[in-house]
């Protein structure tokens, strides 16, 4: 049974969440080759979509934003000049200690790893109108921190990003996509104005706290699948399929909290 309001967390103009932009091999599914995420951009123009960053105000029912979690070095090199060619922008969460580091943070099976995006590429990306965002300070799940480790993630990471592009920074996405109420209020408390989550079919949704709700992408969809979340017509196979993704993301999680 469907246990949220669609009315309500469903985002109009929609939300896309890109991960790595590259060609480098990865065992997961959260890397798009620059051709494909090329083809994606061109399916946006095609259709008269425009590509916005996050708190753009001029945005209309034609408008998709384009976000990017973890900063990759790769959304750098490879998604924005893309972007920047049709005069497009877009918006990128940052985990703040590993920034000019490789993802030591991830379970990186294979030993295969990926840089994050350098101080200096942060500041350029900000600089061309991108939204830049937090993704806290060191990924790892907030679900079940105190209050102290939790302030420390959420507060550390916009402070440092602060400092680093001279804006404030007011998006958070939580690692994983796992937030709870308490979660969500203390990051509200530390500055932040909207949180950026997964859609989800559970009752796990806060509509009313400020919350966006994002389609995830995946190197496996199709053309067909990602026109599907620009105007879903099959909606709840779309959103069945994020979810059964997600529910194989709790290995990664379980593997992150080990290191």
């Amino acid at each position: 049974m469907i246990l949220f309001n669609r009315k309500l967390i469903t985002n109009l103009p929609p939300i896309l969440t890109y991960h790595k932009v590259s060609t480098q091999f990865e065992w997961g599914l959260t890397t798009i080759s620059p051709e494909k995420f090329s083809r994606h951009i061109s399916i946006l123009q095609q259709s008269g979509y425009e590509v916005r960053a996050l708190g753009d105000q001029s945005h209309n029912k034609k408008s998709v934003y384009l976000t990017f979690d973890d900063g990759y070095e790769s959304v750098f090199t490879n998604a924005f000049p893309i972007i920047n060619d049709i005069g497009g922008k877009g918006s990128v969460f940052i985990i703040s200690d590993f920034i000019g580091h490789s993802n030591r943070w991830d379970s990186n099976i294979g030993f295969l790893t990926f840089p994050h995006l350098s101080v200096k590429q942060i500041r350029e990306l900000s600089s061309a109108d991108w939204t830049i965002g937090s993704h806290t300070r060191s990924h790892k799940c907030l679900i079940g921190m105190n209050e102290f480790q939790l302030k420390n993630e959420l507060e550390g990471s916009k402070k440092k990003l602060e400092d680093l592009i001279g804006i404030a920074i007011e998006y958070l996405v939580p690692p994983f996509g796992k937030a709870d109420k308490k979660i969500i209020e203390t990051a509200l408390d530390c500055g932040y104005k909207k949180i950026l989550l997964p859609l989800t079919f559970n009752r796990f949704n806060y509509p009313d706290f400020n919350c966006l709700y994002r389609w995830n992408m995946y190197s496996k969809d199709t053309d067909r699948s990602f026109l599907n979340r620009l105007e879903p017509k099959h909606f709840t196979f779309q959103l069945t399929k994020q979810m059964v993704i997600s529910f194989c993301n709790n290995a990664s999680i379980a593997a992150n909290s080990i290191q």
